[in-house]
Parts: structure tokens; sequence; C-alpha cells
């Protein structure tokens, strides 16, 4: 499984952006875009996407651990990821969050599940969209 290339209707890192965040912004958007990817994109079935989310989790426990351990898969994402998250002091829990509503979503297309009431809905909310939020 591979990123998919994305067009963006805006630009992540834009001019808007004070330069000396740009990296940071980036670093947590290759984050999310590929761990979307790993959900949502190409023709796996359910359990490879869990399997990749899987492994995106223990390379994501590593990379906030401030192990040595360098992701063999997704250099690109946790490499610059571990470095935001030392400089400004991510906390782990949206991150973490992010990866439970795509594993969530996962599992819900996989068996044709919706969500069955408004509190399920914005459960999903708030690991899904609150974290990229903050």
């Amino acid at each position: 499984m591979q990123t998919i290339d994305h067009y963006e209707n805006f630009p992540v890192a834009s001019w808007l952006c004070p330069a000396n965040l740009r990296p940071a912004v980036l670093a947590l958007y290759h984050f999310a875009r590929t761990a979307d990817d790993l959900a949502d994109e190409g023709v796996e079935p359910a359990h490879h996407r869990l399997d990749a989310l899987g492994e995106y989790r223990i390379d994501l426990q590593h990379c906030l651990g401030q192990t040595q351990l360098v992701s063999k898969r997704w250099p690109f994402v946790f490499g610059a990821l571990q470095q935001a998250a030392l400089q400004y002091q991510l906390p782990p829990q949206p991150l973490f969050d992010l990866l439970d509503a795509f594993e969530q979503d996962v599992v819900y297309t996989s068996v044709g599940q919706g969500y069955r009431n408004r509190a399920e809905l914005l459960d999903y909310c708030r690991r899904s969209a609150n974290p990229v939020g903050r």
C-alpha cells in the first residue's frame, strides 16, 4: 500500500501560516493524510487496512516515545512528526484518537454500518474532526 497523491483545495502550509510553524503543520498534515490513505484509498480488504493502521500506530508510539527506532515503512512521516512533537510538545492523545477514528471507519464501512444516533456520531467526530482542529 502506498500514499496516494491528492489534489488539495488549499495549500496546507501557505503563507498565512507563520514560517516557523510550517514544518510542524506539514508534519501533522502528512501524518493525518497518510493514515487517511491507509484507511480509505485503494482496494485493500478491511483486514489489510486495519493491519496497516496497526503498524502505523506502533510507529507513532515509537515516534512519540522518542526511541531511536526509525519507521521502515513511513520514515518521511515519522521523522518530521517526531521533530514537531519534541519542538512543540504536542499532546499525543489527539494523534491516537485520529487513528481510532480511521480504524472505526474501516470497520463500519466494511460491514455497511452507519451511526445509529447523534451521540455515536459526535463520539466519532470527537476522535476524527476534533484532533485535526486542535
